[in-house]
């Protein structure tokens, strides 16, 4: 706490030492995930973006105010933009009053400056009532690594209407502590089509891998997350499905296993600007794979999204009942367990062969001319020969290595 009060105050002081001595526009704007059409109960994300245009900037810090009548804040994460060259970089999110939250600062703690153009900070509302709302930047302060203060152009007001209907398609109601669609609250799917429902909620940490293990929800048995941005407290749900979830079109190709959602924190927030990378840890049972002649190595975890796409899918282990399997995303949402039919008819099967047994041993026949007529030989007769013939090499391969090797030493 010590160190966070004094990097806010070295913060403050460079900005009063720049006073009224300002450089080039940069640009700083609102955007969401979502649409402006919101639900009562929906959850949303505002990312505040800037563009330094050019400049090298060093430090940001931003009010934020918004109808409290209509919106509830949740959340505030840090995003990339301070520390997209790897800087070792300070963030405040400050507690939100009722109406506004004051003083979100974020600064680089080197000697260094960015240039490029990315999300400062990610907040999380929540909707509380039907209405009009809306959500503003106040007191936006942008400066260089020497304290210098810039013109800055802003974008900073977006408004939503808040309808008191329940949201009935799959951006419903996925609210819940912490990060992206759907882990804490109704996921939308039809709930007489969930078969079990497994959360939990954990920290996820920028470039530190975070692991969700699941003891119910089988097939799925793990979900392991790597954070782009230090995301605090993220709720993780997964959904084990009677059939084809009801949120798609169609089901997924080849023959399934398993369908199943998986949920990562609020809506919007599973995304590769927020996940790194992400592996899914799953089991295939080998009687399913047999008794639906699978070739074990073209199960797949399939993702929809508008339709449906295989994810990288890898054999990582294999037990005498199951085959487990590690699936690669950034993205989370409907998921489907799939195999596709074995030529070989069955797991672990070869195909099907002529039996091997003794050869018949009828001697060819010579005919009145001399010549040999077209019957079997005795096979055993070549194969003894080869044999010999083998033996033959060998024994002038080794002669001829053992006199190079005389050679050698001699030499």
């Amino acid at each position: 706490m010590r160190s966070k009060k004094l990097s806010v105050t070295i913060f403050v002081f460079a900005i009063i030492i720049a006073g009224a001595c300002t450089a080039r526009a940069a640009s700083i704007s609102l955007n969401t995930a979502t649409s402006t059409e919101l639900y009562a109960g929906q959850t949303l994300d505002v990312n505040v973006s800037v563009d330094p245009e050019g400049v090298g900037i060093a430090g940001v810090q931003i009010d934020l105010i918004f109808d409290g009548n209509t919106l509830e804040p949740l959340a505030v994460k840090e995003g990339d933009l301070l520390d997209q060259n790897g800087a070792y970089t300070f963030f405040s999110d400050m507690a939100p009053g009722s109406n506004s939250i004051s003083n979100i600062v974020g600064l680089i703690l080197e000697n260094s400056s960015v240039i490029n153009p990315n999300v400062f900070a990610t907040m999380t509302f929540k909707a509380k009532s039907a209405g009009t709302s809306f959500i503003e930047l106040k007191n936006v302060k942008i400066s260089k690594s020497s304290g210098e203060l810039l013109n800055v152009n802003v974008s900073g007001r977006t408004t939503f209407n808040i309808s008191s209907n329940t949201h009935q398609n799959g951006n419903s109601g996925r609210s819940n502590g912490g990060g992206g669609s759907g882990g804490g609250g109704i996921s939308g799917e039809n709930f007489t089509n969930i078969e079990i429902k497994e959360k939990h909620d954990l920290y996820i940490y920028k470039y530190i891998t975070t692991s969700y293990s699941f003891k119910r929800t089988d097939p799925i048995i793990s979900v392991s997350i790597t954070g782009n941005i230090s995301a605090g407290d993220v709720n993780v749900a997964v959904e084990v499905l009677r059939n084809t979830s009801s949120l798609v079109k169609s089901p997924a190709p080849d023959t399934v296993y398993k369908n199943a959602n998986i949920w990562v924190g609020t809506y919007g927030f599973a995304t590769p600007m927020n996940i790194k990378h992400a592996e899914i840890t799953f089991r295939v049972p080998k009687s399913w794979i047999e008794s639906n002649k699978i070739d074990p190595d073209s199960v797949t975890m399939m993702h929809y999204q508008g339709a449906w796409a295989s994810l990288p899918t890898k054999k990582i282990r294999e037990t005498s009942e199951s085959i487990y399997y590690e699936a690669s995303t950034t993205r989370f949402s409907l998921h489907a367990i799939t195999g596709k039919k074995s030529y070989a008819g069955s797991y672990n099967s070869i195909p099907q062969t002529t039996a091997i047994t003794e050869p018949q041993h009828t001697e060819k026949q010579v005919n009145s001319a001399g010549n040999e007529e077209g019957s079997p030989i005795n096979s055993r007769k070549y194969l003894t020969i080869g044999v010999l013939m083998g033996m033959a090499l060998n024994a002038t391969l080794i002669y001829n290595l053992r006199k190079q090797k005389e050679k050698d030493i001699f030499t």
